[in-house]
């Protein structure tokens, strides 16, 4: 069983994350949160292909942004204090 995968190797990192206890109104603001993931994928070192955003009618915001590898993503639930996949 050690050597299950013996020739496997990865191209790219799969990073999920959940954060609890955020503020309401930062969960709410599109530009802060496209901010973030510009600023992640620029750290990560990657180019940026496209973005959406959509921010739901009562509050809660999803934005999206392809880069050249992969993408990364925000989902937000402002009324619970909730970021997550």
């Amino acid at each position: 069983m050690a050597d299950l995968f013996p020739r496997m190797f990865y191209v790219c990192r799969h990073l999920i994350v959940e954060l609890n206890g955020c503020p309401s109104d930062a969960l709410n603001d599109t530009l802060l949160l496209e901010s973030v993931l510009f600023k992640a994928a620029k750290m990560v070192n990657t180019r940026v292909e496209a973005h959406g955003t959509h921010h739901f009618q009562r509050q809660g915001v999803t934005c999206l942004t392809i880069v050249s590898a992969s993408h990364l993503s925000v989902h937000t639930w402002p009324q619970s204090g909730y970021i997550g996949p």
